[in-house]
């Protein structure tokens, strides 16, 4: 007998004992709740695995890569629930302890899995920046049109720049880095993208220095 079948047929004889405790009448049922409850003490199971509704849960995700990675990470914790998929989230049944531990290590992970698209992406303009830079015909096509709206392309430069700041801020406060001056002197795009990848690296080792701890062990404490 496989360990699934086992524990199927386990669970099997426990929700029969739970209906008699639930139906029975009179000492049936005072018997039944007994013998119900020293069975879940002896298979080292809860009421709520008998009754998998108590632990439905509805988990959303970011989109179809993060929904992948919850994937794994429920599966990581509980190989043998059973789980749907919908277009924006997974369907499972996971006790409390369970889902406590999915939530923290999905967490970690979908954050590890964004820095590490970001750095697969600087990546990959660097390794083909030479299809990426203007060529002659583009500066040719465009440089009288900035002339006449440089004012106008001022404006947005220094606007770009602003909001480029404004989502630094927490990643600078993190690594205690001031990059406003370099970014704004700097005209050169493949050097903010050398910079920036130099600073997504960083981020990512503070993540990964972090490492990631089971949240389950920290259950009742």
């Amino acid at each position: 007998m496989t360990e699934q079948e086992n524990l199927e047929k386990i669970m099997s004889k426990a929700r029969k004992l739970k209906s008699l405790a639930e139906r029975g009448v009179d000492g049936e049922q005072e018997s039944a709740k007994i013998a119900y409850d020293v069975y879940l003490k002896k298979h080292g199971l809860s009421d709520s695995d008998i009754n998998p509704e108590m632990n439905r849960r509805v988990i959303v995700a970011k989109d179809g890569e993060y929904k992948d990675v919850l994937l794994n990470v429920i599966l990581s914790v509980n190989p043998f629930t059973q789980h749907n998929d919908t277009q924006t989230a997974i369907e499972c049944y996971l006790d409390q302890e369970d889902y406590a531990e999915v939530l923290k290590k999905y967490e970690y992970f979908s954050k590890l899995l964004q820095i590490e698209k970001e750095l697969l992406i600087t990546a990959f303009l660097s390794k083909h920046k030479e299809f990426f830079e203007p060529d002659a015909h583009a500066n040719k096509k465009w440089r009288e049109r900035r002339v006449e709206n440089s004012s106008l392309v001022i404006k947005e430069q220094e606007a770009k720049i602003i909001r480029q700041e404004i989502n630094r801020q927490k990643a600078d406060a993190i690594l205690n880095v001031d990059v406003q001056t370099k970014v704004i002197e700097s005209g050169d795009r493949l050097k903010i993208a050398a910079f920036n990848m130099d600073r997504a690296g960083r981020l990512m080792q503070i993540l990964l220095d972090a490492k990631y701890v089971r949240y389950r062990t920290k259950i009742g404490k």
